[in-house]
């Protein structure tokens, strides 16, 4: 096995093997953090460079399938920054929000979210309307840029995205359809929705409900978007440009505890039954199905954060107030190998 020899000194010499070398390396720092600069501010700016080579190799390494997600996350981040947020219904509340498209858990792209800059997530640039390409033309806010930021850094194949109503509306899915890319997301009422669906969501609240398992399409006037009102636990509101509405299938469902007065049609239809196979929209079955890409991507994400904040092979953590060298880590990292005889430090 290669040594090598790090000269702490003038009279002392530092003896260690190759590889416990790069394993120390990873803890300590040889550079200027803040001289980094790539139009991102910091902390982003530091790990922009790694982060960026993680999903160039997660692209290199996975061959994509259709369906996608697009969700936020948080990397949990408990010092001082200016781009940190707290979103409180979040497993991991306080942190910076990353912007993630996702498959079955694999973390594919993503993109800083900086809350701090007026001009969007997506970019930390000013962002210049393109001229000639399919989006152009259609009115996007800049949570939803972020979807067609993400999906326009992926290599070109048929794919169905699926996102929650943080960021539905049929403008999206009109961008997205023009780009040749499916999608379908629920939608909140105030995305330009089909208006009586919207009266019936309202209704569906206070309690006058429609009998479970009514699912009702509309399209939107350009005829390119198709709206859906189905109504389960509560009257869920839908939009796709892959779906049209005929599309059945059966799955096994439990019968709901939710006491509110829009859950009495689905309480009616199961009775006594704890058990029943019913039949579903696959709009809904598949949404359930693929929306949790990026949920499941979590855990291992919030328990190892060093995986996106390294640079250049440097550890860097979050957890001990800022992102920093984890100087201790080195330290203990070279008592305990000079106790046991992995390294040699020579006087």
């Amino acid at each position: 096995m290669p040594a090598i020899i790090l000269r702490r000194s003038i009279t002392y010499n530092f003896i260690c093997h190759l590889t416990a070398f790069f394993l120390l390396q990873r803890h300590i720092q040889i550079s200027d953090s803040n001289s980094i600069s790539c139009g991102l501010p910091a902390p982003f700016a530091q790990v922009n460079e790694w982060a960026e080579h993680i999903q160039q190799a997660s692209l290199a390494l996975c061959q994509l399938g259709t369906c996608l997600a697009v969700d936020e996350c948080i990397v949990g981040y408990t010092g001082r920054s200016k781009q940190t947020v707290t979103v409180k219904n979040k497993p991991t509340p306080t942190g910076f929000k990353v912007w993630v498209v996702a498959q079955a858990g694999y973390f594919i792209r993503w993109l800083w979210h900086q809350p701090s800059n007026a001009l969007g997530p997506a970019s930390g640039k000013k962002r210049k309307r393109a001229t000639g390409t399919a989006e152009d033309s259609i009115s996007l806010n800049l949570t939803q840029s972020v979807v067609v930021a993400l999906v326009k850094q992926l290599q070109e194949q048929i794919y169905h995205v699926f996102f929650d109503n943080l960021f539905s509306s049929p403008n999206l899915l009109n961008a997205l359809h023009q780009l040749g890319i499916g999608d379908t997301g629920t939608a909140r009422i105030n995305c330009g929705f089909y208006q009586p669906f919207i009266e019936a969501k309202k209704a569906d609240i206070k309690g006058d409900c429609w009998p479970w398992g009514t699912l009702k399409t509309a399209p939107t006037p350009d005829g390119q978007v198709n709206e859906f009102a189905w109504k389960d636990n509560a009257l869920v509101l839908f939009l796709s440009t892959v779906y049209s509405g005929k599309e059945i299938e059966e799955r096994i469902r439990r019968r709901p505890t939710i006491t509110q007065p829009r859950a009495r049609p689905i309480q009616q239809k199961f009775g006594a039954e704890p058990v029943l196979r019913l039949p579903v929209p696959s709009i809904s079955a598949d949404y359930n199905d693929q929306m949790g890409g990026v949920d499941i991507g979590r855990p291992a994400m919030s328990s190892e954060p060093e995986r996106i904040f390294s640079l250049a092979g440097q550890m860097v953590t979050a957890q001990r107030g800022r992102l920093k060298p984890d100087l201790i880590g080195a330290a203990q990292c070279i008592s305990s190998w000079e106790k046991s005889g992995v390294i040699r430090i020579a006087k």
